[in-house]
């Protein structure tokens, strides 16, 4: 009976000082800087001290001989993981499914240590024993709400999809479909969609086409979603038009047209999603610039700041560097303070307005030598908080860095209206349903003068550059991965998730 009743203390006391690691755990590690107003204010910061508070005042009446408080305590936190799971099962009715057991555990756990023989002589009131469960399940009932990801705020144009009469349907049973069309200076290949413009030693690879790798079915972290509902519909090329514009078939339909000339391209992408998505990792546009020596970039709400485009870390290390367009309507290029985690440090700021088009211009040893305009970025980009970033960073994000650890590495340029890319978490967050659109120039300014090495070849060769994403579109190469094999996204080695 000893010996039980010393293993029936250390349970409860293991259960009290767990809940308090625990707590301070995600207290450290969860990005903060949110509003009051904001959800995760209280997830990330005032539930976690209040359970802080709640463990040390058990574990302080336990040592003065008052186990009538532990009791009261631990009754709350078995109130609060069984209401924790009936919430989590209405919230997130398909991503819980069989985790729901692991908050039942939990509430039958605390309940068990409630219940020690150090603790059964310390009768509770029935009223503080209401008083506590009840406190419990309100807290426990809100907890998963916390985490479910508030409704679209992305602003598609809703212009009508390209549907011209004539087109060449793609038959499956013809497997010999041309592998690639040349305007100009661009070279796009009709299967996926991607884009390659030369011009000197330089090469820029473009994935125009709205892509989701990382979805969630139900508003849930995209990593607790089965595989079936992370990954999605693959995307397959329909047909082609007569003016040479190409149709998909994605989350709905997708269309592209891209014209060029010896130093250029113009791309017009349309997608249309018949209803909202939610995902963790997206691209509105991706891009890899090959060829250079020293890269920086520069945007055009703010043009006289080039910001050197340099290798980064995941998940901590190396900060990176990204840009976004905040609710107050300016453009800010920011630096993390270690990966792509904040606090973040200010490097350039400018006006942009939801009309404006951005422009990017890209710097080698100083001179500017290629220009990127995005016309419909600004207008359809969220300026929610993400829930994922912390400190005033909305769900948008332009996010550049160098795939290698040589100036000379290829850079990458990952585009989204709305994600959670940037920060701590799987969270999801929306995209309206309606039709997206992507209108893009591609310029390059001055002569190279040298030819495009064989290192620098086309992203196509997967193995070496870039993997396929969720929709079957080519998903160029990002140097931070650490999430995709957590998160078991279909996505190999090269797109943080």
């Amino acid at each position: 009976m000893a010996e039980f009743s010393v293993q029936s203390r250390l349970f409860w006391l293991l259960v009290l000082v767990g809940h308090a690691v625990a707590a301070a755990g995600w207290l450290v590690l969860m990005p903060r800087g949110f509003p009051v107003t904001h959800p995760r204010f209280w997830a990330n910061v005032v539930i976690p001290l209040l359970l802080i508070a709640a463990m040390t005042a058990a574990l302080v009446a336990a040592r003065r001989g008052r186990p009538v408080v532990v009791r009261a305590v631990l009754v709350a936190l078995a109130g609060m993981w069984a209401a924790a799971a009936v919430s989590a099962l209405v919230a997130f009715p398909v991503s819980i499914q069989w985790r729901l057991a692991v908050p039942l555990g939990m509430a039958v756990a605390v309940s068990v240590a409630a219940n020690a023989s150090y603790l059964r002589p310390a009768r509770l009131r029935r009223a503080v024993a209401a008083l506590a469960a009840l406190s419990g399940m309100l807290l426990g009932a809100a907890l998963p709400w916390t985490q479910r990801a508030p409704d679209p705020s992305t602003y598609p144009l809703n212009e009508p999809l390209p549907r011209p009469a004539r087109v060449t349907s793609i038959d499956d049973a013809q497997p010999q479909q041309p592998r690639t069309r040349r305007t100009g200076a661009a070279l796009v290949q009709p299967n996926d969609g991607q884009l390659s413009i030369s011009y000197g030693r330089y090469v820029l690879y473009v994935q125009p086409l709205l892509t989701f790798v990382s979805r969630s079915p139900d508003r849930c972290w995209t990593s607790l979603a089965r595989r079936a509902h992370r990954v999605g519909p693959g995307r397959r090329l329909l047909a082609t038009s007569d003016d040479g514009r190409m149709h998909y078939e994605d989350d709905g339909r997708s269309a592209l047209l891209v014209t060029g000339d010896d130093s250029g391209a113009a791309v017009v992408a349309h997608a249309e999603l018949p209803h909202p998505v939610y995902s963790h990792l997206n691209a509105f546009c991706e891009m890899q610039m090959a060829g250079h020596r020293k890269l920086a970039v520069s945007f055009s709400p703010c043009p006289d700041v080039s910001v050197d485009v340099l290798p980064s870390d995941y998940p901590v290390g190396r900060p990176a560097r990204l840009a976004f367009l905040g609710g107050d309507g300016v453009f800010r290029v920011v630096e993390a303070s270690s990966g792509e985690k904040g606090p973040f440090h200010e490097l350039a700021r400018g006006v942009l307005e939801r009309g404006d088009a951005l422009t990017i211009t890209f710097h080698d040893d100083g001179r500017p030598f290629c220009t990127v305009t995005l016309d419909d970025f600004a207008r359809q980009a969220s300026t929610d908080l993400s829930p994922t970033a912390g400190w005033g960073l909305p769900m948008n994000a332009i996010e550049f860095s160098l795939a290698g650890e040589r100036d000379s590495s290829p850079a990458s340029v990952f585009i989204t209206l709305a994600g959670t890319g940037v920060g701590r978490g799987w969270d999801s967050v929306g995209h309206r349903a309606g039709t997206y659109r992507n209108r893009m120039r591609v310029e390059f300014m001055a002569p190279a003068t040298k030819a495009t090495t064989a290192t620098h070849g086309r992203v196509s060769s997967r193995a070496q550059r870039g993997i396929s994403g969720s929709n079957g579109a080519t998903v160029l190469r990002d140097p931070r991965s650490a999430r995709n094999d957590m998160a078991g996204a279909s996505l190999s080695t090269n797109w943080k998730q």
